[in-house]
């Protein structure tokens, strides 16, 4: 099994070394989502994994010569350039780039990353820096750096969304507005001297996503898990969202149990005991916030990334 943070890690370096590449997934050829790695994206594009996933799914095939020939195939479309690399014979690696790119580049740097996932699928230890086209003048000494994708989950309303926005932009908005599908944002986090890259997956809550659910959650380790402190029903929901997590992912993946909107108190109807007997019930940490307040939301990225080194540190 490859080692996800590690194929992460390479795929993070490779987005944000060569510009106007937005998105890579790795894929088998039964179309199930190994992981991905996509840049942030903007309000107007939610949702567009989705149909970049179908869109591949429709288009490439698997050939038993490609994995052979090691060649880089590519497709254009007016919005997006395709980049398709097969690194063996059931896993096909997918660069999606902006039109605009410099096409030959784009192949050079996807071939170079190919080369490197393959070895990665091989388990042996190989470098993960992937050469900048531009020399950085801010470098400087930093500690051990880690890329993680995460899934925020929970039923439509308890606050997934904005408590996102309040943790990687600093601000609450209080317009509700359902998230269509899937929503991913990046933010860093330096603990201990250590960078890391935590890529954010806003899993919709509505039963209508339940059939794409399973792609958003290929490739994650670990999740936050909120419910609403004033409505019953998101808490009892809870074991819902923890079964099909760790369905999709790993029972092994940590999991933060939340309640928010903790500055309700006048309507809040689920105490601070109750969610920690659930949160004992699962053998999982649980925490309190307020996506409004800003109360204990950078803590909970905090605590869940801890969870998640320590987890690689075990293994």
């Amino acid at each position: 099994m490859v080692n996800l943070n590690k194929l992460n890690t390479l795929l993070n370096n490779f987005i944000d070394s060569i510009n106007m590449v937005e998105a890579t997934i790795l894929m088998t050829k039964e179309g199930y989502i190994i992981t991905s790695i996509v840049k942030d994206l903007g309000e107007e594009s939610i949702g567009g994994v989705t149909q970049i996933v179908r869109y591949i799914s429709d288009v490439i095939t698997f050939d038993p010569a490609l994995s052979e020939e090691r060649g880089i195939k590519e497709l254009s479309t007016p919005e997006k350039l395709f980049i398709f690399r097969q690194v063996d014979p059931k896993i096909m690696f997918c660069v999606i780039c902006n039109p605009l790119i410099n096409g030959k580049i784009a192949k050079a740097y996807s071939e170079f990353v190919a080369k490197k996932i393959e070895q990665l699928l091989e388990d042996k230890d190989i470098p993960l820096e992937i050469p900048k086209m531009e020399p950085d003048e801010k470098e400087k000494e930093k500690g051990k750096e880690y890329v993680f994708k995460i899934c925020v989950l929970g039923d439509p309303g308890v606050g997934k969304t904005t408590s996102i926005i309040q943790f990687a932009q600093s601000r609450f908005e209080s317009e509700y507005k359902s998230t269509i599908g899937v929503s991913i944002i990046k933010n860093d986090l330096n603990i201990d001297g250590d960078t890391i890259h935590l890529q954010i997956w806003d899993i919709a809550g509505q039963e209508r996503w339940a059939g794409m659910r399973r792609v958003y959650y290929a490739g994650s380790l670990g999740a936050l898990l909120l419910y609403d402190v004033t409505r019953v029903q998101s808490f009892d929901n809870l074991e819902k969202w923890v079964n099909e997590f760790q369905t999709y992912t790993s029972s092994e993946n940590p999991l933060l149990m939340i309640g928010n909107k903790i500055d309700l108190v006048q309507i809040r109807k689920i105490s601070k005991e109750d969610g920690e007997k659930k949160a004992s019930e699962f053998g999982i940490p649980y925490l309190e916030t307020s996506a409004k307040t800003a109360e204990n939301i950078n803590r909970a990225y905090e605590e869940l990334a801890r969870s998640l080194i320590r987890k690689i540190s075990e293994e």
